[in-house]
């Protein structure tokens, strides 16, 4: 019964571990902090569309955009937050520092 106990506890452990890794890697952290700002964004009134994860055809390849938010007014401003490569916060094209 030790030994099962044992196997159980080092079992759990090594589960546990490579679940924390696995968590806070940089690709999980940046899923949820774009849940996190969708949600946010579908709070906004029903005269706002909220697109997300949108790619876009360049000269280069591709790009996509994270979230994509139009207005009645035909406002169209898009927000690009990459805080895992230590980019600039993005504003329609424009970086800079938006708080």
């Amino acid at each position: 019964m030790s030994s099962f106990l044992s196997i159980l506890l080092i079992f759990t452990i090594i589960s546990l571990t490579i679940f924390g890794w696995w968590y806070n890697s940089p690709q999980q952290k940046g899923k949820r902090g774009e849940m996190r700002i969708h949600d946010i964004l579908m709070q906004l009134p029903d005269e706002y569309y909220v697109m997300d994860d949108v790619m876009l055809k360049t000269t280069n390849g591709t790009t996509q955009i994270d979230h994509i938010v139009v207005s009645k007014t035909a406002e169209i401003p898009t927000l690009r937050v990459d805080k895992w490569h230590k980019a600039p916060v993005m504003l329609n094209g424009v970086r800079g520092r938006w708080v």
